[in-house]
Formats: structure tokens, sequence, C-alpha cells
């Protein structure tokens, strides 16, 4: 799978533009009638097909293939038109990185209302959100108080942190001081009769540019480039309010990389697969080694497959039915629906 998936991407990235701006020379002239912008994470790009490489790269252990594709995205940023995504835009409810059209989105599947592609249930929101955003006293899912903490746990951290006297800012987490935390990151919705009646339209970004500058500093440091490891890491930790990582005297610098994609990306899928990836899942799971090799780590599937491989999979096949995730045995950022308000574990 992974061969077809590598050779399906190489030939889709000859042929595409980097964007649809209609001055790039795989596509002049207006994409049905639209410009450039409104066509950005939409729909396939160079930068879409290299990030999507980049990952595949990485899960098959070949760290100079994935660290040359993320340099390929890395370095064209004005051709592709995106860059880092700002903090305020990473909890936006309008025009925000979760609405799939912010410049810090690289490919997304968007929801928008605009085209009728919102709804009621089957997003993120429905699980995590609650009052004051929602009709709803407690959210279906939830991470608890405690393993915030250990997730946000450096001061001045934009989007979440808690101050020496006890102030609460940043907006991924609303209601914390509650039994039940709200995870409030994504919380794209729109009105029909509002109050009355509200859809969710949030995107399922694919990936975004701090996502593979992070892959990249993974990549530098299993290629033994540390010290431009820490250059990349930094890159985001500095925008999102935390000071530079120092490999000198702030630890394990592979351990600073997975703990802030973590923190960045929370919610967005991201954190069991960087553990798989990182042959680190035993750690948190409860699980050992051979089971994970075998499978566990994915439900019902016979064998482990990269999420790569599950996305093409069910693209491929045109399969709509639901993955039973509740089997799943951390929180990989795709929340679980369950009838009461459920602890999410955090996979540390």
């Amino acid at each position: 799978m992974l061969d077809f998936i590598q050779q399906e991407l190489t030939a889709a990235a000859a042929g595409l533009p980097w964007n649809y701006n209609g001055q790039q020379p795989e596509y002049l002239g207006t994409y049905y009638d639209q410009g450039g912008n409104f066509w950005q994470s939409r729909i396939a790009s160079k930068a879409a097909c290299y990030a999507l490489l980049a990952h595949l790269y990485a899960w098959r252990g070949d760290y100079a293939a994935c660290e040359a594709y993320t340099r390929l995205v890395y370095e064209n940023t004005t051709l592709g038109n995106y860059t880092f995504a700002s903090t305020a835009s990473l909890t936006a409810e309008t025009s925000g990185v979760f609405n799939g059209l912010n410049n810090g989105v690289i490919f997304s599947l968007t929801a928008d209302a605009n085209f009728q592609e919102s709804a009621a249930k089957g997003h993120l929101e429905d699980w995590t959100l609650a009052a004051p955003l929602v009709d709803k006293t407690t959210p279906d899912v939830y991470i608890p108080a405690d393993s915030i903490l250990k997730i946000f746990n450096e001061p001045n951290d934009q989007r979440f942190a808690i101050s020496a006297s006890g102030v609460v800012s940043g907006g991924y987490f609303q209601n914390f001081a509650n039994p039940v935390p709200m995870f409030s990151k994504i919380k794209a919705r729109s009105f029909t009769q509002e109050p009355l009646y509200s859809n969710f339209q949030s995107a399922i970004v694919i990936t975004r540019y701090e996502d593979i500058v992070l892959l990249r500093a993974e990549a530098l440091y299993y290629l033994n480039d540390l010290n431009n490891a820490v250059v990349f890491l930094n890159a985001v930790r500095t925008r999102r309010g935390l000071t530079e990582f120092n490999a000198a005297t702030g630890g394990n610098v592979l351990n600073a990389i997975l703990k802030e994609r973590q923190r960045e990306l929370l919610g967005e899928g991201h954190r069991w697969f960087d553990l798989l990836r990182n042959q680190r899942a035993h750690e948190f799971s409860g699980m050992s080694r051979e089971q994970i090799r075998q499978g566990a780590g994915y439900g019902r599937l016979p064998k482990v497959y990269s999420p790569i491989t599950q996305f093409f999979s069910k693209t491929v096949s045109g399969n709509k039915e639901k993955t039973d995730k509740t089997r799943y045995p951390c929180n990989t950022g795709l929340f679980s629906k369950v009838q009461e308000p459920q602890k999410i574990k955090t996979c540390g």
C-alpha cells in the first residue's frame, strides 16, 4: 500500500501547482473562476503531496527522504502561500485554521456551510463542546485537568497556561475550573436561526505548516543534526510564547519535539501515530511492543497500518463505515463518542 501511495503522490506532485493563483506553469488562469485564496488547502497541491510524502517516509523510517520533502515544503512557502498560523487563528470560530481557509493549512477536507457541507453531528465539536458555546451542560468527552497540566507545563504558553496567581489563559480549553474542562480549540460553527440551531463546519486538517516544521525537526534529530533540529523546534515554540529549547539543559531533543507536537497538534489526530512511529507507544498505552506490532493499537484492524494507508484505503474504497475508536488505548486526537462524560487518556 505504501508503495502505491508513494507512486500516486509522486505522479500527482509533478502535475500540480504550488497554489491556484493562475501564475504557475502547471496551471495558468483561474480554476473554476476562483482565485488562489479560494482554493487554499481545499484541493491537492504540490505542497500537499510533498507533505504527505514526508509523512510516508517518516513512517518507513527513511528520515533522509523525509527531511528532503519537508525541506521542499519549507523552502517554497511563497509559492505555496502558506506560513505559520497565529495562535489566535488556531482557536478562531471563523477564518481560522479549522475552517480550512487559513494560510497555515496545507491540505484539509473542508465542511463549509456556504456550500451546504456543515452538519449538526459527526464533527469533533459535537463531542467536545459544552456551555456557553453549545446547549449542553458538559461535553461528552474531555481531557482531565491533571493531564492538561502535564501537557502544558511551561509558563506563558499562548495555547493554554496558568499564571502563578492562578489565572487561566489561552483558547485550547475553557471551563478549566469545572470538574469537566472543555476542549475548545476546535469550534467552527455556523448558525441557521441563531442561537436556536447551529451546525459544525470544522475542516479535517490533514496537514499544516507547523506539522511539517516539527516533522522536519524530528527528521533532523534522526539524521544526527541536533542543532538544526532544535532550530525548527524553536520556530514553533517561540511563536506560541515559549522560551527557546536549549539542548544542553532541556533534556532529550526528541522528547521535546514529540512534546511540542502533542501540544501544537492536540485534537488533530497525530499523537498516537507519532508514538507508534517513534517506537514509544508501549510507554504510554500499557501494551507491549509485540502487541502493538500485531496491531493492538488499531482496534480491530488485523495488522498495523500507517495513518496514510488508512486515509487512502478509505478514500479509494469509498468506505464510509465508522471506525470503532472506543478500543484505542489513548487519545489519538480523534475523540470517541460515549454516552457519559469520558476522560480521554493523553498518551503522556
